[in-house]
């Protein structure tokens, strides 16, 4: 939506579910030490934050690999939701 998008897509609620559990982990927003423009040119960019930045113990490689899969620069890449469950039941 930030690139000119004006509507939510299944890959843009994707994009934020992955923000979503990333804050759960973390306990802050990506790039919460940033400027909202700065945030915004990271993101355009193709920056996301790292697993550095996760300070828990809890959060498995299969959680990871989930929230990077989310965040995949082209939408048509991060999986769909109901992949997203399937994995997820795993956990």
């Amino acid at each position: 939506m930030y690139a000119g998008r004006s509507h939510p897509t299944c890959a843009s609620d994707v994009f934020a579910f992955a923000t979503l559990v990333f804050e759960l982990y973390s306990g802050f927003s990506p790039f919460a030490s940033r400027s909202p423009i700065s945030a915004v040119a990271a993101l355009t960019n193709g920056e996301r934050p790292g697993r550095d930045e996760v300070h828990r113990h809890d959060l498995s490689d299969l959680v990871w690999s989930l929230i990077t899969a989310c965040w995949a620069q082209e939408p048509f890449l991060r999986p769909a939701m109901g992949d997203v469950l399937t994995l997820l039941t795993r956990v």
